[in-house]
């Protein structure tokens, strides 16, 4: 397993895993923050994402790759 990026906090990790995830790649979320019992500890460390050793050139271009705009179809609302 390798680190494939380090986030700030574990929403920026969950966004970042579901474009992984979208992409056919599995990832897992390793953070030290006590099983959640003292979550400033993960702030020194940051949230990281890992992939199988595998994935590593893959994964790199999906989280590089720049967001596209979701395409609106009749069922969405514009505002």
């Amino acid at each position: 397993m390798a680190v494939i990026r380090t986030f700030s906090n574990e929403i920026e990790a969950e966004m970042a895993m579901s474009a992984l995830e979208a992409a056919g790649i599995e990832s897992a979320m390793r953070r030290d923050d006590c099983g959640g019992v003292q979550p400033a500890m993960g702030w020194t460390a940051g949230v990281q994402v890992i992939v199988d050793d595998k994935d590593v050139e893959l994964a790199t271009e999906v989280l590089d790759a720049p967001a596209e705009p979701a395409e609106l179809t009749d069922g969405d609302v514009e505002s």
